[in-house]
């Protein structure tokens, strides 16, 4: 397999790194003693720490060794690594949806995009203090053509300052005709720049980072033509659509600085600016003999100079400029208070779309929040946190949670603005203009521990409430488009019981599971899609092998749902929709797998689906998009501290 993981210049730019900037911290290292005839370097994982900016911000300043833990390091793709509480399209990369509704964590004016958002929030950048510079390669060949990649490089300057960036490419080649290697279904470009740097008293601290993603997916709307059951994980199956591409493209400047005015008060700042632009492209003039695009797309918007229905492009951003100011303190070692205001300006834009003769408003605007946080820590096991923010519009959220040894819980209170492709869009195929209330939502969770000496239990109950709750769904309106966004004016509200354990079977032989049971108290308008049960499961054996020479985790991964109406995808406004002519089967979806640790080194191998070697069958997360065929992957990472 021959496959580029990263340009040329990473290499050799990490070894310029490290002759550039080689400081007089490590001049004591020049003069290393030979001991047994061999090199014993004191540098590894345990001298290489990173903290958070959140950890920081809360006067937490408790660095983490680096992981080297094998446990569950099979799970690479995201949907797995979040415990498959995402659904996607059937391959790497591309859209996601969430099973269960969560709070967005912004109140204020936001995009409304949020299919290819994981793949650029879901990884906080992390700030490093090393004693070597540190260098970390994890590569992964799944089959059938699909990569990822993390490249990791971080080095102090001195003792107060260090600096680093991350690369991460995601290469998934096509699952449905794919005609050689490396003919593309996702391209993914993610990097980001950090540095940190505090003064030599301490009371002056800075933490800058550039975080950078583009995100390309081509899009083929599903398989085609399907007679039966098996149509569907057929190796001849056939695209809808060809020609169509969806892209992302996110930019973030960060800058937070801290300053101590006196012993354990700070005043502090933060500024982001931010860039977010959702494209979709259709040129099937490019794809002759493929299908009619007419058979997939319900309407085709005229009036902005499309001359060919066979050719389209959209395009629809969001600029936001925030800056933050506050004051925090640590009161006795165990209170944390915060108190802010915040000013964020925004702009939406949308070439083809004229706001003022359709009269959309708040196109543009500035937002001005008041906020607090706080943060006690009772033991070394118990915490109790909470945070409060509010706009002078009237939008709020209120958070707070809990966590000890015993019991943890969770509550949460909002009301945030509509996103603003829900109340104004235009593109090749949709256009609508509404005018959407605020969004109401209540979640409260509590959860009890049971920690015996053979068995870690967990129980307890989600209970979740929305209101004006927005969402797209597919209906007869009487017109050309038959997917568009809908407020509804009722209620959804929804109870799931939950219960999490971890048992011994015999010596070094365990057993984990998950079970989640969603029981609908209202669902008005059928606004949400969840199946009645959602199980995880895992059995594995874990320790050393091979004289210890060689940590292993050897077992099988098991997922579960019940059948249900699962959201369907239109592709050309990138959002999931309700629909209620498909029923998504029950499937057990089976992974053996088999993680590996020698030294600072990790591996995994794993075989993806082996149930659809006896079925001949597969899974669908969305209706007409075929779940990821059977395949073995491999990855391996690889650790260097020089």
């Amino acid at each position: 397999m021959s496959i580029r993981f990263y340009p040329s210049w990473v290499p050799f730019a990490m070894t310029l790194l490290s002759l550039l900037t080689a400081p007089d911290v490590y001049a004591q290292r020049r003069g290393s003693k030979i001991v047994n005839d061999s090199v014993q370097s004191v540098y590894g994982p345990k001298t290489t720490r990173w903290i958070t900016e959140k950890e920081i911000f809360y006067n937490r300043p408790y660095y983490h060794v680096l992981d080297t833990s094998i446990h569950n390091y099979h799970r690479w793709t995201y949907v797995q690594r979040f415990e498959n509480r995402y659904k996607d399209l059937g391959v790497v990369g591309t859209a996601l949806s969430q099973v269960y509704p969560v709070a967005s964590g912004n109140i204020g004016a936001w995009s409304g995009y949020t299919a290819y958002e994981p793949y650029f929030q879901t990884e906080n950048v992390r700030f490093f203090d090393t004693k070597s510079p540190y260098s970390r390669m994890h590569l992964i060949w799944g089959g059938n053509g699909r990569a990822l990649s993390r490249i990791e490089y971080s080095r102090n300057v001195n003792s107060r300052w260090n600096f680093g960036f991350d690369y991460r490419p995601l290469l998934v080649d096509k699952q449905i005709q794919r005609t050689r290697k490396g003919d593309r279904q996702t391209v993914s470009h993610y990097y980001d720049f950090y540095t940190s740097y505090k003064s030599k008293d301490s009371r002056y601290l800075l933490l800058a980072s550039f975080r950078r993603i583009m995100h390309r997916v081509k899009e083929n709307g599903g398989v085609a033509g399907v007679q039966n059951f098996q149509g569907w994980f057929s190796v001849n199956a056939r695209p809808t659509l060809a020609g169509a591409e969806t892209r992302e493209f996110r930019r973030q400047y960060h800058l937070y600085q801290q300053y101590e005015l006196v012993k354990g008060l700070q005043v502090y700042n933060q500024t982001d600016q931010q860039s977010q632009n959702n494209m979709f492209n259709h040129d099937q003039t490019s794809s002759p003999g493929s299908n009619d695009p007419s058979t997939y797309f319900d309407h085709y918007e005229s009036g902005f100079g499309i001359a060919n229905p066979r050719k389209a492009s959209d395009n629809l951003g969001l600029s936001v400029l925030a800056n933050e100011a506050g004051l925090k303190t640590t009161l006795f070692r165990h209170m944390f208070l915060n108190g802010y205001y915040r000013i964020r300006g925004f702009r939406f834009s949308n070439p083809i779309m004229n706001f003022d003769s359709l009269g959309v408003r708040h196109v543009s605007g500035t937002e001005h929040y008041l906020g607090g946080r706080m943060e006690l820590k009772l033991d070394t096991a118990t915490r109790v946190s909470g945070e409060a923010e509010t706009m002078l519009e009237g939008y709020y959220q209120i958070h707070g949670k809990l966590e000890s040894k015993w019991l943890e819980g969770e509550i949460l209170s909002s009301q945030s603005k509509p996103g603003f492709q829900f109340n104004a869009y235009r593109g090749s195929h949709d256009l609508w203009v509404n005018d959407f209330g605020a969004v109401r939502m209540n979640q409260i969770s509590a959860k009890a521990h049971l920690p015996l000496s053979f068995l870690s239990l967990k129980a307890g109950v989600n209970y979740t409430r929305l209101g004006n709750y927005i969402f797209f769904r597919k209906g007869d309106y009487n017109q050309e488009q038959s997917v568009l966004p809908f407020q509804s004016g009722g209620v959804q509200e929804m109870l799931n019981p939950e219960i999490s354990l971890k048992g011994v079977l015999a010596k070094r032989f365990f057993m984990e599971a998950n079970v989640i049971r969603n029981q609908f108290i209202q669902n008005s308008d059928d606004a949400l899609r969840i199946p009645d049960w959602f199980v995880n499961s895992s059995m594995y054996f874990e320790g050393f092998l091979f004289k210890k020479s060689l940590q292993a985790q050897i077992g099988v991964d098991m997922h579960w749902q019940s059948a249900y109406q699962a959201l369907g995808y239109d592709l050309a406004i990138q959002q999931f929709y309700t629909q209620d002519t498909f029923t998504t089967p029950s499937y057990f979806l089976t992974d053996v797998f088999l993680n590996g640790r020698i030294k600072t080194g990790r591996f995994f191998v794993k075989y993806h689906n082996v149930l659809q070697l006896i079925t001949l069958t597969g899974y669908l997360p969305t209706p007409r998009y075929p779940g990821q065929r059977n395949v073995l992957d491999f990855g391996f990472e690889l650790n260097l501290f020089d």
